[in-house]
């Protein structure tokens, strides 16, 4: 499902988004067989208009199934991006998609997390 915000609401006050997107539809790839997406990303974001796009900041978390590769015990650990900020642009090559009058951010979510997910390391 897509996470979606209308333009016409970001005209009149800044946007809180709230939910969860289920990991099947990150595309996220944990570069280890030794670890699994457990479940949904949770996701507090607010998003405002800022000239030619908008700016999404907030909150995102996903747990973190594991296994041990020295003992194989399996343990889970929870991923959380707590100052997570990201600029959508509305313009250029790089525009988000529209869905009639509202913005997809889905596929900034999911490239910026997957980007730092490659590049921490679960101890």
């Amino acid at each position: 499902m897509p996470l979606l915000v209308n333009m016409r609401h970001l005209e009149a006050h800044d946007v809180r988004l709230e939910g969860q997107m289920a990991s099947e539809e990150l595309d996220i790839d944990t570069r280890d067989e030794m670890i699994r997406l457990a479940g949904p990303l949770d996701y507090t974001l607010d998003a405002q208009k800022i000239e030619d796009g908008l700016l999404v900041q907030g909150e995102l978390g996903v747990t973190l199934d594991c296994q041990c590769v020295r003992c194989l015990k399996p343990f889970q650990y929870r991923l959380s991006l707590d100052a997570w900020a990201c600029h959508v642009p509305l313009a250029g090559e790089e525009q988000a998609p529209m869905v009639s009058d509202c913005v997809d951010l889905t596929p900034f979510r999911a490239r910026r997390y997957s980007a730092r997910f490659a590049a921490t390391s679960v101890v």
